[in-house]
C-alpha cells in the first residue's frame, strides 16, 4: 500500500507537499490559508483484499512494462577487443582474394570456454603489448606482460594435467605466446623455446594434422618460424634437435584431395629446413667449410629440380613468370609471389653458407623466466 500523507487537509487538497508544522504549516501561511494542522492520531489504512489486489496488479503491470537493459561491456572488456583487433588488423593479410581466413582471425572468432580461455588471455596479452610498444605507453606493456604471466601458469596447468593428444587451442596458445616474445622477449632464448614446444606438441597430434584445415594452419606458422630462428639465430637454436622427420611429416600434411605429392612450394619449405639445419650445424662448429659446401650444393641440386618443376608447373596452367623491371614485380596471386621469394631466399641462405663464417655473438645461456615447464 502506499504511504499516506500526514500533512494538512489544505496541502493534501491541494496535492503539494506540506512540511506538517503546527499549528500552521509552512504552504498555508505563505498563501494565508487556514491551516488544519498535520494529523497526529492513527491513520486507518484500507488492506482490504480487494483494494491490496488493485494494488499489486498496478505494480506488477508497470514493471512488466520497463525494457530490459542490454549488457554493457566493462571499459577494460572495450579496450582488449580494441587491442585485439588492432593487432589482428597488422599480422593479417586480407585481400579480398580467394584465399582462406587468417590465423590469427580465426583464433579471434573462437568462443571462449573453459578450454580456450588461455588462448584468450595469451591473444589479449600478445595484443596489449603491440599496442603498448607502438604507442611508446610503458603502463600498458606492464598490464601485458602481467596477464602474459597468467596465461603461462595456465597454459601449464593445462598441459600438465591433461592426458589426450594436444588440442588445437594447446599449441595455438602456444603460437601466441612465441608471438609476445617477438614483439616484447622475457629472454635471450624465449622465442626459441616456445618454437621447441610447438614442435612437440604438432608430434604428439599427427592424427589431428591430417584432418583439421586449422590445425595444419598453425603447423604452416611453426614451419616458417622455426626456419627464421635456425637462420637467424643458429647459435641458439644449436642446443635444439629439431625434428627432421616432422618437419617431412608437415610437408606432406599439406596435401589437398587431388594431389597425390606435396606440391612444389611444400617441397621448396622442406628444401629451405635442410639449409636450415646447416645453418645450426655450422655455429656447432662441427662442420668444416668443405662439409658446409657438399651439403650445401647437395640441396641446391633438389631445389633447381624444384625449380624446373615449378616452371613445368606454370607452364601448364598457361601461366608465366612476371618479368622484372624498373617499376617493381608484380605477381597475380600472393601464392606465386612468395614461392618465387622462397627461391630466392634459398640463394641467399646458400650464398651466406658457401662464405667463411666469422665468430658468433656470444649469447646469454640462463633460460628465461616461466619457460622451463615445456621441458623439466
Amino acid at each position: 500500500m502506499p504511504r499516506r500523507s500526514r500533512g494538512c487537509q489544505e496541502c493534501r487538497n491541494r496535492r503539494i507537499g506540506c512540511d506538517q508544522s503546527r499549528p500552521t504549516c509552512r504552504q498555508c501561511a505563505v498563501t494565508n490559508r487556514a491551516c488544519s494542522g498535520a494529523k497526529l492520531d492513527t491513520i486507518i489504512i484500507d488492506q482490504t483484499e480487494a483494494v491490496t489486489t488493485r494494488c499489486q496488479s498496478r505494480a506488477t503491470g508497470g514493471t512488466q512494462r520497463l525494457a530490459r537493459l542490454p549488457k554493457v561491456p566493462s571499459p577494460r572488456a572495450i579496450w582488449l577487443s580494441y587491442y585485439v583487433s588492432r593487432f589482428i588488423q597488422f599480422m593479417s593479410l586480407h585481400t579480398g582474394g580467394p584465399t582462406m581466413s587468417p590465423l590469427l582471425d580465426e583464433l579471434g572468432a573462437m568462443p571462449v570456454n573453459e578450454t580456450s580461455s588461455t588462448l584468450k588471455l595469451s591473444l589479449y596479452a600478445v595484443s596489449a603489448v603491440y599496442c603498448g610498444v607502438a604507442a611508446h605507453d610503458q603502463s600498458l606493456v606492464s598490464a601485458a606482460v602481467e596477464v602474459y604471466g597468467r596465461a603461462i601458469v595456465q597454459h601449464h596447468t593445462a598441459i600438465t594435467q591433461s592426458a589426450l593428444a594436444p588440442s588445437i587451442t594447446t599449441i595455438s596458445t602456444t603460437l601466441l605466446l612465441s608471438l609476445f616474445e617477438t614483439v616484447w622477449p622475457t629472454g635471450p632464448n624465449g622465442y626459441s623455446w616456445h618454437m621447441r614446444a610447438v614442435q612437440k606438441l604438432l608430434a604428439l597430434a599427427r592424427v589431428e594434422l591430417a584432418s583439421s584445415q586449422f590445425m595444419r594452419q598453425n603447423a604452416v606458422h611453426f614451419q616458417y618460424q622455426t626456419l627464421f630462428t635456425m637462420v637467424t639465430t643458429p647459435e641458439v637454436d644449436a642446443a635444439a634437435s629439431w625434428d627432421s622427420e616432422c618437419w617431412s611429416d608437415l610437408c606432406w600434411f599439406q596435401l589437398k584431395q587431388d594431389q597425390s605429392t606435396p606440391n612444389v612450394s611444400d617441397r621448396l619449405t622442406y628444401q629451405l629446413f635442410r639449409l636450415g639445419e646447416v645453418f645450426v650445424q655450422r655455429s656447432r662448429n662441427n662442420s668444416t667449410i668443405n662439409n658446409t659446401k657438399v651439403r650445401v650444393a647437395e640441396i641446391m641440386i633438389s631445389i633447381d629440380k624444384l625449380w624446373d618443376d615449378y616452371q613445368a608447373d606454370l607452364m601448364a596452367q598457361d601461366s608465366t613468370l612476371p618479368i622484372s623491371s624498373l617499376k617493381g614485380v608484380r605477381y597475380t596471386n600472393e601464392l606465386t609471389a612468395m614461392t618465387v621469394a622462397h627461391f630466392a631466399a634459398a640463394q641467399i641462405m646458400a650464398s651466406v653458407l658457401m662464405t667463411p663464417r666469422q665468430e658468433p655473438v656470444q649469447l646469454d645461456e640462463d633460460a628465461p623466466l616461466a619457460f622451463a615447464y615445456y621441458f623439466p
